[in-house]
């Protein structure tokens, strides 16, 4: 599997799971701007 996505891939179930970058960073302490990057 790629490295990419397994890096990646919490931090696209928490988008899915609270349905936005913004609430999705916040919950991540990320910037919206870099998670959106990492999807």
């Amino acid at each position: 599997m790629d490295r990419d996505l397994l890096t990646h891939l919490p931090v696209i179930v928490a988008v899915a799971r609270r349905g936005g970058f913004a609430l999705a960073a916040a919950e991540l302490g990320m910037s919206p701007s870099a998670v959106s990057h990492a999807v």
